[in-house]
């Protein structure tokens, strides 16, 4: 009944297509689970899958046409979902077209508590670049649902939603955390984060995955100063060293003790002291380092990473594109590896196949170059 008064409702809008209860050609549905296949070459159209999703699953969707025009969906392979886990499907689907739900009034979503009264709202799918009918900037924010910041977890999976929440903080101060979080908020037209310094609270916007960063990255900063050799939290910002590589470093350099008579090679190792346990992790989207550790500890660490944060050499590397006649691209590039990786040289080369052109996309300096030509020629040859 909710789904015929709202399809009947957007139809007199002259907004929405008509809800249709055929099978779609790209999704089949097996018990509990959806295999979905999009159209690899020709793309499946954004519509027949909206149109499936508020179909199947009575999904209280709304769009307008010059949002939607000519937008496809290509995938390689099948996908299977469970039925109880596409919504946030859908929402992952969504945002990597460039696309938002935005709810309007009270709505019922799937997996999320029911809400208070009646749900006779919608979720309107909306570009987030604001082209076409998708509305002003800065309309999402103020339409975004108000979620205290202990119910983020029920939104874990909703990555195509944007929320309002607060955070109350005890020990530091507002204008502190203002400055910390404010790169983790990339589109100001969604998401942002403001301070309200006579409660020492924040009010944050955006989509819930951010938030639920925000929330744990709060609930490690958030605590008493540290006492005289008590861990500490420092954020070391890398300019040209992977955070990821980087954290891999440091702990083998926190585990490490300098052997007896051998001369240290690289960074030197981090001499061992007398402080608390030490945590690191490397937060991959601004390229830094989040270290808990005392303050001897942290400053050995600053130590070595300004040793590897640094430029690499140019080299003298080059890349051949080498086009095989009789041999398959993918299976000569694991033979190739495979060689590379038994003389030591696996980080020294690199080789890509191109299954379309069957050809091999070949990296190295120019000696090393020339060795694996020599081998594609041999390889590549009539029996």
């Amino acid at each position: 009944m909710f789904s015929s008064l709202i399809a009947a409702f957007l139809v007199a809008a002259g907004g929405a297509v008509q809800q249709q209860d055929a099978p779609a050609a790209f999704a089949t549905v097996e018990g509990d689970q959806i295999h979905i296949t999009f159209d690899e070459q020709d793309g499946t159209p954004l519509v027949e899958f909206l149109e499936f999703a508020r179909s199947k699953f009575d999904l209280p969707l709304e769009w307008r046409p010059i949002d939607t025009k000519d937008v496809m969906l290509r995938s390689q392979g099948t996908t299977t979902v469970p039925c109880d886990g596409f919504f946030g499907y859908l929402q992952n689907v969504l945002r990597a077209h460039d696309y938002l739900l935005a709810p309007y009034g009270t709505v019922a979503l799937p997996g999320h508590p029911a809400p208070d009264g009646a749900a006779t709202g919608f979720l309107a799918v909306r570009t987030s670049s604001f082209q076409g009918a998708g509305g002003k900037p800065g309309y999402v924010r103020s339409m975004a649902p108000l979620v205290g910041a202990d119910m983020l977890d029920v939104y874990r999976d909703d990555s195509g939603m944007v929320l309002t929440t607060s955070f109350q903080l005890q020990q530091v101060s507002v204008q502190d955390a203002m400055n910390m979080l404010q790169s983790y908020f990339m589109d100001p037209m969604l998401e942002g984060v403001r301070g309200v310094p006579d409660s020492n609270t924040l009010v944050a916007t955006g989509f819930a995955p951010t938030l639920l960063m925000v929330r744990d990255l709060l609930r490690l900063i958030d605590v008493p100063p540290p006492a005289p050799g008590e861990r500490q939290l420092a954020r070391f910002e890398l300019r040209h060293a992977a955070a990821i590589e980087a954290k891999s470093v440091v702990e083998g350099l926190l585990c490490q003790s300098p052997q007896a008579g051998a001369e240290a090679q690289g960074p030197r190792p981090l001499p061992a002291v007398s402080e608390p346990e030490v945590r690191i992790e490397a937060d991959a989207r601004t390229n830094a380092l989040l270290v808990l550790a005392g303050p001897s500890t942290l400053a050995r660490i600053e130590e070595c990473l300004a040793q590897i944060d640094i430029p690499l050499e140019p080299t003298n590397e080059r890349t051949q594109v080498v086009r095989l006649e009789l041999t398959n691209a993918s299976n000569l590039a694991e033979t190739l590896r495979a060689w590379a990786a038994g003389i030591g040289l696996e980080r020294q080369v690199s080789v890509v196949a191109d299954h379309g052109s069957n050809s091999l996309l070949i990296t190295a300096e120019d000696a090393t170059l020339e060795r694996v030509l020599t081998l594609v020629k041999q390889l590549d040859a009539k029996k």
